[in-house]
């Protein structure tokens, strides 16, 4: 979003995705003219991270993040 306001660039992102980061920098929203099919997010990690309580934490924080930003 930094670049998109600092230049002549459009960035896409959902609707409902952080209002007031999305004001505070001043930038505008309109919908998508197009039909696009929903898209799935995944995140992956080497296996030896997966009981890392660090990497857990991280991967905790950034899904809740993504899925119910605040």
């Amino acid at each position: 979003m930094l670049l998109a306001r600092d230049t002549d660039l459009v960035a896409l992102t959902l609707a409902e995705w952080l209002p007031d980061t999305i004001a505070a920098l001043g930038l505008r929203t309109f919908p998508i003219p197009l039909d696009l099919a929903p898209l799935d997010l995944g995140m992956a990690w080497h296996p030896r991270n997966s009981a890392d309580p660090a990497h857990r934490w991280f991967r905790d924080h950034l899904a809740s993040a993504v899925l119910a930003p605040s």
